[in-house]
């Protein structure tokens, strides 16, 4: 009767663990998609102040920085505070926090690697350009952006005294 018992205290703290965890995707969603509402309303302000909002939630969370939930996240927030004028070292910064989550699918590796390379170009820092879109070549080797980055930065490097 004791294993019978284990097993069900168990199950219900795996149920339990499970339920925790959709309510804070389910209050992370909702967070996020205020914040791209505001966004769409032009109030950067109450933008990033919901996806703030997410990113405490999720760091609060046990396990909740290892998601991709929160590399979305991440990618959200630093594009809003770029839209709005915010520093650009602090996007690339959140960016490269997002590129550091394990199991992310490659279409949001490739979102985070061009935006980081954007942001990169923005600020004259060639060294990470070459960085962020060789990432984008990694993943997607036909990517004509990035080749055009890294070609027109060749250029550069080769016309610089």
């Amino acid at each position: 009767m004791g294993t019978a018992a284990g097993l069900w205290v168990g199950a219900r703290r795996r149920q339990a663990e499970r339920e925790a965890a959709l309510d804070l995707a389910r209050r992370v969603a909702g967070q996020v998609a205020s914040a791209r509402d505001a966004h769409g309303r032009g109030e950067p302000k109450q933008a990033v102040d919901a996806l703030e909002g997410a990113l405490r939630a999720l760091e609060e969370a046990d396990g909740g920085t290892r998601t991709p939930l929160y590399a979305t996240v991440l990618v959200e927030l630093a594009a809003v505070r770029a839209a709005a004028g915010g520093d650009p070292r602090a996007c690339r910064d959140l960016l490269a926090r997002a590129w550091e989550v394990p199991d992310l699918r490659p279409e949001l590796k490739v979102r985070i690697a061009r935006d980081a390379g954007a942001l990169a170009a923005a600020a004259g820092d060639r060294e990470s350009v070459r960085l962020w879109y060789g990432r984008v070549l990694e993943l997607v080797p036909d990517d004509a952006q990035a080749k055009r980055m890294l070609a027109t930065l060749d250029l550069l490097e080769r016309s610089d005294p």
